[in-house]
């Protein structure tokens, strides 16, 4: 019984924000292969494929770009080279395939573990991944179907902007509108996909009954989850000031570095610009990893406490 008024005096006080966020902190502190988990669940990186321009000659005689003759040169290289094309594409489908599949076991493994830890103290990167395994289909399934929904709702902004097009005063007005609604919409189901993650793989529930029990939560408990949101938000913020000017201090002493390198031993700056393109982005890598590992163990804590 007294278990049982502790609860409700809790949830009607709400949760500690400040003591989530500092063991949130700790838990991530000290399981830095959380910080592995958080960049795979949150980053990703597009490769880029590079063609020379065409150059012509305009009337005048200058140099101008040639957009009908960079394209046609395009098309004339990938007739030559269908099997390398072919091949390449292939290679780009497998390794975003491959990466999908990657990102959210760690995204599920990183709410198990951050949850085990809480509880019990123990998790390792290999109980991580397969958790995060056997709940890959539960979070796929809740990415499609809001992505769904949000493809969806997209598209009735799309057909209502076509119909106002000849109407400029309104026209110009939805656009407003539509760019307001869209960023709300995108940040309530941004919260409801954490709160449904955790449905999905704390919970066990599947795909559809975790989107609906974030919803529901988000609508039962709006104070804590609206606060909740803007303490994530002032952690992004905070830390990632904190992550811009480490950056530019980084910046700054390879610089210097790179300056002294250059006038002692020139021989050397290749090797010197190398190394310092690998260290900053080394950094940059494990402070991003850091902060989504240390937002995700805050979301997870946070629903531990209201869900």
């Amino acid at each position: 019984m007294a278990k049982e008024l502790n609860e409700q005096e809790k949830k009607q006080v709400g949760p500690d924000y400040l003591g989530l966020f500092k063991k949130a902190f700790g838990i991530v502190w000290k399981a830095k292969y959380l910080w592995f988990l958080g960049l795979l669940s949150a980053g990703s990186f597009m490769p880029s494929f590079n063609f020379p321009a065409g150059v012509g000659q305009n009337n005048s005689g200058k140099a101008t770009l040639d957009f009908q003759y960079f394209s046609s040169q395009v098309m004339q290289w990938i007739q030559n080279n269908l099997f390398l094309v072919g091949m390449a594409v292939s290679g780009i489908v497998v390794f975003f395939l491959c990466f999908l599949v990657i990102s959210i076991m760690a995204k599920a493994g990183l709410i198990f573990s951050v949850d085990e830890i809480s509880k019990s103290g123990k998790s390792s990167v290999g109980l991580a991944f397969k958790y995060g395994w056997h709940k890959f289909w539960r979070l796929l399934g809740l990415s499609v179907l809001i992505g769904l929904i949000m493809l969806a709702f997209i598209l009735v902004l799309l057909v209502v902007g076509a119909g106002l097009w000849s109407v400029k005063p309104l026209f110009i007005l939805f656009v407003i509108l539509a760019v307001l609604a869209l960023i709300f919409v995108a940040v309530l189901f941004g919260i409801t996909f954490e709160y449904a993650a955790r449905y999905a793989t704390l919970k066990d529930k599947k795909a559809i009954d975790a989107l609906m029990g974030g919803i529901r939560l988000i609508f039962e408990r709006k104070k804590e989850t609206f606060l909740l949101w803007l303490a994530t938000v002032a952690i992004a913020i905070v830390f990632g000031m904190g992550l811009a000017i480490g950056i530019i201090f980084l910046i700054l002493v390879l610089v210097l570095l790179g300056l002294a390198v250059f006038f002692l031993a020139p021989v050397l700056i290749i090797f010197f610009i190398a190394l310092s393109a690998f260290v900053f982005l080394a950094a940059a890598l494990v402070a991003a990893g850091f902060i989504s590992s240390l937002t995700s163990a805050y979301w997870t804590l946070a629903f531990n406490e209201i869900g």
